[in-house]
């Protein structure tokens, strides 16, 4: 896929993000980027080409990408500031058509399942490398977190996202600053 196909990838997400996947036709996308079906094959090869296309692009920019970016920083504290400073950032409703779409389509449902386990490996990591406890666990509560807030808030950067979002992060730093439990 070239360059030229990046309206399509574009328009697609806009469509998914206001219609759901159902919207991912052909047709449509061709009405809204005022192309014809031949440019649409030009750079696709079949509608399940690209949806192909589109969920890769997805699982790049919203996953792939943040982690590569958060892995420049020095340190695991700096690595996790980074990556929420970008998270805050994404297109959350893009995450959620896609999740809506995965419910019903195993293509999408695979793209879903490695993002997930991508984005909690890699929180675990910063766990990990950070020294604290149950690092799969803290990991799965920030993800679970993270999916509930984008059911509650249009934004995440809103007034009450973000202090939900540090009441997590103080509650977080609670947990992995108690003593180890002895054993008796």
């Amino acid at each position: 896929m070239n360059r030229s196909a990046e309206p399509w990838l574009a328009c697609g997400f806009v469509v998914l993000r206001e219609e759901g996947h159902a919207g991912l036709t052909v047709d449509r996308l061709c009405r809204r980027l005022s192309k014809t079906k031949g440019s649409f094959y030009h750079h696709f090869e079949s509608s399940e080409a690209y949806a192909d296309a589109l969920l890769a692009r997805w699982e790049s920019v919203a996953t792939e990408r943040p982690i590569a970016l958060s892995r420049l920083e020095a340190t695991p504290r700096q690595r996790a500031a980074e990556l929420d400073r970008i998270v805050l950032g994404l297109d959350h409703a893009t995450d959620q058509a896609i999740r809506a779409w995965a419910g019903l389509d195993e293509r999408a449902r695979r793209s879903q399942t490695r993002v997930d386990a991508a984005r909690l490996a890699y929180l675990t990591e910063l766990h990990e490398t950070a020294g604290h406890p149950q690092p799969r666990e803290l990991a799965t509560l920030e993800y679970a977190a993270l999916l509930g807030a984008q059911q509650l808030f249009l934004d995440l950067r809103s007034a009450p996202a973000l202090a939900l979002h540090r009441t997590l992060h103080q509650a977080v730093k609670h947990l992995v600053e108690q003593p180890a439990p002895t054993k008796k």
